[in-house]
């Protein structure tokens, strides 16, 4: 019979350095970050570009309704 290889585990996953070698603290500070950006006239794939995220995310984003600060998108 034939000796059976040991399974192997998948490789961990490989981070990606930050844009621009600046931490972005979360994803709701690089939201914000990018509703900022449009409003001063800056393409989705600019922003995407200098925030590090595809530019769907940045449409995504720029076209989600404004969370309220209890959580309720409900009138």
């Amino acid at each position: 019979m034939l000796p059976v290889p040991p399974i192997s585990r998948p490789a961990p996953p490989i981070s990606r350095p930050a844009p621009n070698g600046a931490a972005l603290a979360s994803r709701e500070d690089a939201r914000s970050r990018a509703l900022a950006m449009s409003a001063e006239g800056i393409s989705k794939r600019q922003i995407a570009s200098e925030l590090g995220v595809h530019p769907t995310t940045v449409g995504r984003w720029l076209n989600a309704p404004d969370r309220r600060q209890d959580g309720d998108s409900h009138d």
